[in-house]
């Protein structure tokens, strides 16, 4: 087997040969190198289109998995930024396996903790003031014991044993 390229007529040729020494043969061939290096027309088309295709498909799966990347974060993002306002709301998403879904769990687990937290809190002032209320009735009772018996102690120095006996 040979190869050789070699110019004739201002053309450029890629000349092969090939023994066959049990028939005694030798086959030789050309081929222009123009036929060789240049693209048959619908053969370009094809993987013109098909390169355009994969740039477009590419794309769009990029795009598919920026936005599923990103749309779960913003809404952390946008559920945290109420906590500014005490909107302490969880998020409501479709459970993801992975850490941004983590994150959504974990985020949601604080929020119930911290609502828990904060009606317990509720709960225990209104017990302490009720507590406190019942503590001041208390301390009037005997400060009302104490002025009623004052003032018929008062009443009965005076010599008045009718209102006396009235209260």
């Amino acid at each position: 087997r040979s190869y050789q390229i070699r110019r004739i007529d201002n053309k450029y040729f890629i000349l092969s040969s090939v023994d066959l020494q049990e028939h005694e043969l030798r086959i030789l061939y050309q081929v222009p190198v123009q036929s060789i290096t240049r693209a048959p027309a619908p053969l370009l088309v094809v993987f013109i289109t098909a390169v355009i295709l994969n740039i477009i498909l590419l794309l769009l799966g990029f795009f598919l998995l920026s936005k599923a990347i990103t749309k779960p974060i913003k809404t952390l993002a946008g559920a945290m930024s109420k906590i500014r306002t005490r909107d302490f709301q969880t998020i409501a998403v479709p459970v993801r396996p992975d850490v941004i879904g983590r994150l959504i769990e974990t985020y949601n687990l604080m929020i119930t903790e911290i609502q828990t937290l904060i009606h317990r809190i509720v709960e225990e002032q209104k017990e302490k003031r009720r507590l406190e209320l019942a503590a001041l009735q208390e301390q009037i009772k005997p400060h009302f014991l104490y002025n009623t018996l004052d003032t018929v102690s008062a009443l009965a120095l005076q010599g008045k044993s009718q209102e006396v006996f009235k209260l």
